[in-house]
């Protein structure tokens, strides 16, 4: 007789509901959309009902939908399958880590003006195929595929390694803390890193260092081992922001600004002089609900 496979079902009928959780995240969901309204106050009625419902329809209404149904997702399955998940992640940062190399070389020591232009005249190159990057506020981070446009796949990177590190912390029969365990998924998120950083895209590489880090807590791993893992990355991260020229610039601007100088609307850091101007007019509490000035 044959020996029938214990199968994982796609989805399982008995699971518990974390409320606790549920609250959490659904209270930051209903925050976050009232300040996109209030935010989107002084924009045309058009803009306001386009972005309103965008993020109405597609995050609430289609991120909660998927993850109900992540919710039923036996684990085992994923960890069955986590593999493809981590070679698709390979495969769409390194789809746009190609272009945004390019911009890189073909760019090198060039203005943001010329960068930006490299870039634009990339994804016009590549208009027939079917899946193509996009250019976005001078970075490479989204691709366009024909059922679903402005992917970020540093966004599926972020579920992929926790899942990936997942399966190698919850191994019974070798002890979780041991180099030999984790040093498959480290090294994925090294990988994943870099491809995300070429992009350019620093602020998601210590997003996702962060996750891993409070992952391998949870999971015992020695403290000596996570806190040794952190300095590297803050001292990398704190390198590529002194020695990139953007964000360099950010930094310069950040502690030489003056709102209200003529210099102002010339500097790189729009956004720290716009805060400076949001806490200039309103203060701490700013000026009210649905009172936005820009």
């Amino acid at each position: 007789m044959k020996k029938v496979k214990n199968k994982t079902p796609l989805l399982s009928t008995k699971y518990r509901i974390d409320w606790v959780l549920l609250t959490v995240v659904s209270t930051l969901c209903i925050f976050g959309l009232a300040f996109l309204a209030s935010s989107l106050s002084v924009k045309s009625e058009a803009i306001y009902n386009r972005e309103f419902f965008k993020q109405l329809v597609l995050g609430l209404g289609l991120g909660g939908f998927l993850a109900a149904i992540l919710a039923r997702v036996p684990y085992q399955f994923l960890f069955k399958r986590v593999n493809i998940l981590i070679w698709i992640n390979f495969l769409m940062l390194g789809f746009l880590a190609i272009f945004a190399l390019y911009v890189n070389i073909a760019g090198f020591n060039g203005s943001f003006a010329e960068k930006q232009a490299i870039r634009n005249d990339i994804v016009r190159s590549v208009d027939f195929l079917p899946i193509k990057p996009h250019v976005a506020n001078g970075a490479i981070r989204w691709i366009d595929f024909p059922f679903l446009p402005n992917f970020q796949p540093s966004e599926f990177s972020k579920l992929a390694l926790l899942i990936y590190l997942a399966k190698f912390l919850t191994k019974k029969e070798v002890d979780s803390t041991e180099w030999s365990i984790i040093k498959k998924p480290i090294f994925a998120f090294i990988a994943s890193g870099i491809l995300i950083f070429l992009q350019p895209d620093l602020g998601t590489v210590i997003l996702i260092a962060g996750i891993l880090g409070s992952s391998m807590w949870a999971a015992k791993v020695p403290l000596k081992f996570i806190a040794t893992s952190s300095a590297v990355v803050r001292v990398l991260a704190l390198s590529a922001s002194l020695l990139t020229g953007f964000r360099n610039n950010r930094v310069e601007d950040w502690l030489n600004l003056n709102v209200g100088t003529a210099d102002a609307e010339n500097l790189n850091s729009n956004q720290v002089r716009m805060v400076q101007l949001a806490i200039q007019n309103g203060g701490l509490w700013g000026q009210g609900y649905g009172n936005s000035e820009f």
